[in-house]
């Protein structure tokens, strides 16, 4: 089960995290500086607050493994934008 969730989105062949920061909207590669959630639903609900050029979705993570790669993604169902589903 996941211990906390981060906001997320592709970005070529990798993903990249929403950092908490106050005054923008700003990217990071490292997951250890995204800002962490403690629900899917807090996550989502960011998510949703973001442009829609972002395509930003809730991403579980899991502190053993850390956070899931772009390898391990693939769309939920097709035409769905954004969402995306761990494989």
């Amino acid at each position: 089960m996941a211990s906390s969730v981060v906001v997320a989105r592709t970005n070529a062949d990798r993903l990249e995290y929403l950092t908490d920061c106050d005054a923008r909207v700003s990217w990071t590669e490292a997951s250890d500086l995204a800002q962490h959630f403690v629900t899917v639903r807090d996550a989502t609900r960011a998510a949703m607050r973001l442009p829609s050029r972002f395509r930003a979705f809730a991403l579980p993570v899991m502190h053993a493994y850390g956070v899931a790669s772009p390898h391990s993604l693939q769309p939920a169902k097709r035409g769905a934008l954004g969402m995306y589903m761990l494989s």
